[in-house]
């Protein structure tokens, strides 16, 4: 029977970083089932500068930290000098605290206590590059055995999926806000989204009455128009205007 495991995701994202000293609101966020297999194998090696594992560790897409128990930061690979912008041996001087906001002995004793357990957890928050300039990450902690045990942290930056996801919401913002009626229904015509001018048009109370409408029916008895708008968008895959 396959086990199920949970992840323990932990965000330390601030509202609004402006700076490597801003933190933010430490919150554990619902944990999502993992699958493990019933005979997960340990691996046990050495990493060293003869260690066949080394090469895999300076080709991970990630950025990697391997930290002692405490914290301390033992080692790290290529990619984490590129993202964070310091020199192997200056890396090698800090904590995992100097690097990722909002990390501390309390959050790191969180993810200690639940790594006896789970393999993983996942941590969202704001990494710290030399130039004290910030970019988001996603981080998955894991405890690795090299002799003795050690925490290794994997540092995706996701500026990419956070700017997408800004001008996402600003978009929303700017469609609920607008004075024109914004509907959006499915190939079926059934209205899935308004933005609140419709409501205000049509007359409506609330937009949750206009959800689950067929956009047909705002247009009254005599609808010819309204088909003829919902032929030529999903039949014949043209844009329709008019009056």
């Amino acid at each position: 029977m396959t086990e199920l495991a949970k992840t323990m995701r932990i965000d330390l994202v601030p509202e609004a970083p402006t700076g490597p000293s801003e933190g933010g609101e430490k919150r554990v966020v619902v944990q999502t089932p993992t699958r493990r297999h019933p005979r997960e194998i340990m691996m046990k090696a050495e990493m060293g500068k003869g260690s066949r594992f080394r090469e895999l560790l300076q080709h991970i897409c990630d950025a990697v930290l391997i930290c002692d128990m405490s914290g301390k930061i033992v080692d790290v690979n290529v990619r984490a000098v590129e993202y964070l912008q310091f020199e192997h041996a200056e890396l090698c001087a800090l904590t995992c605290f100097n690097l990722i906001a909002g990390l501390d002995e309390e959050v790191l004793a969180s993810l200690l206590d639940n790594l006896k357990s789970e393999r993983f957890s996942i941590i969202q928050a704001y990494c710290l590059r030399k130039n004290e300039t910030m970019f988001p990450a996603d981080v998955i902690v894991n405890k690795i055995k090299l002799g003795e045990d050690h925490i290794c942290f994997f540092i995706r930056d996701v500026t990419s999926r956070k700017q997408t996801e800004e001008m996402l919401r600003t978009e929303h913002t700017a469609m609920e806000i607008l004075s024109q009626g914004v509907a959006v229904a499915n190939v079926e015509g059934v209205i899935e989204y308004v933005n609140p001018a419709v409501a205000l048009i049509w007359g409506f109370e609330a937009r949750d009455e206009v959800l689950g409408m067929d956009i047909r029916a705002l247009f009254g008895e005599d609808n010819s128009l309204a088909q003829e708008m919902v032929d030529n968008v999903i039949g014949g895959q043209q844009t329709w205007s008019g009056q």
